[in-house]
């Protein structure tokens, strides 16, 4: 696969450079030439696959390897992930199901196999982030037709857009997601884009906002917004192109206050107990669904594991952080 620039269409690079430099030479964001397109018949046979071989197939076609499930297996291991139910509508995966209990561990791990026979930091570039994230949710979907779910919407945190950039290249590439949903924090940066289309120099900043801004309004807009970065000047989106921005996005702020009522509402009803960034994510599902009627079946994807934000948790609980990691124990179980 050849790549080129957000801010330079002329220049092309290879599989290579992607996978090692964080940004192309003229400091843009590395974008795939051309992205490959499944078919319906291509989706339904990813069901006949295990989700390390699927990942790799996914991983292969970006970077130009010949990883089999097996490499994958070595290197996350074999049940990385564990799907849960809070209802019948929503869909929990659980991708921290790793030895440091860390979703950023799993992306390492990988990154680590891809560039195996070199000498490299362990710190993973930011398109390979999107990348593993694209291969994850390829992988995800083919457990989600074992269990007979052909489409949904997705809920992601925000964070600096990675999530939701990622789900955006995977429904380019065929996925059946219906609405990214994304739960942003009380900075509100990320939403005032999507809801708003005002691009200040704190959204430029946030790096994966420059994927979504290209791949929907071009480079030109992208250019339009550097300029405005460095003047600090901010940048209003027309109607038009806000409208092709959001097409298939959502997104909610959801404060701490908020987090903290639906880690305590999502324990209490369900016995279920989710960590902070999770619970933002869910927070927006509940504003996503408040605001359209939508109730489409939702996958949740959740990234640490509970154990990781104890105090906070057991706080919103109303549990000692003691009894909370016991049942974090035997819910592992």
């Amino acid at each position: 696969m050849l790549y080129v620039s957000t801010r330079n269409k002329l220049d092309s690079f290879t599989a290579h450079r992607a996978l090692h430099e964080e940004r192309a030479p003229d400091n843009g964001m590395f974008v795939p030439f051309h992205l490959t397109a499944f078919s319906q018949d291509d989706l339904e046979k990813l069901k006949e696959h295990t989700f390390s071989e699927t990942v790799a197939r996914i991983l292969n076609l970006f970077f130009s390897k010949q990883l089999s499930g097996w490499d994958i297996e070595f290197s996350i291991g074999r049940y990385p992930l564990r799907i849960e139910y809070l209802n019948q509508r929503i869909v929990v995966a659980e991708l921290w199901h790793n030895t440091k209990h860390d979703y950023a561990h799993l992306v390492e791990s990988i990154y680590q196999r891809l560039i195996a026979e070199e000498n490299q930091t362990p710190n993973p570039p930011q398109w390979v982030k999107i990348a593993v994230e694209v291969a994850i949710l390829f992988g995800l979907y083919g457990e989600l037709q074992k269990k007979g779910i052909d489409s949904c919407d997705i809920a992601v945190s925000s964070e600096n857009f990675l999530y939701p950039v990622s789900a955006w290249y995977a429904r380019k590439m065929g996925l059946p997601i219906q609405c990214i949903i994304c739960g942003c924090n009380e900075s509100g940066v990320v939403w005032d884009f999507l809801q708003r289309g005002e691009l200040t120099s704190d959204s430029a900043h946030v790096g994966c906002l420059e994927h979504l801004i290209y791949g929907t309004l071009g480079l030109n807009c992208v250019q339009t917004c550097l300029k405005a970065d460095e003047s600090e000047v901010s940048v209003q989106l027309t109607e038009e192109e806000l409208h092709l921005l959001n097409e298939g996005f959502f997104a909610a702020v959801v404060g701490k206050n908020r987090t903290d009522a639906v880690m305590n509402s999502l324990y209490r009803t369900n016995a279920y107990i989710a960590d902070p960034v999770t619970a933002v994510s869910y927070g927006a599902l509940q504003d996503f669904r408040a605001r359209t009627g939508e109730n489409r079946v939702t996958l949740l994807l959740s990234r640490h594991s509970p154990a990781l934000h104890a105090a906070q948790i057991a706080c919103a609980i109303g549990c000692s952080q003691e009894k909370l990691k016991a049942m974090i124990h035997l819910s592992r179980e």
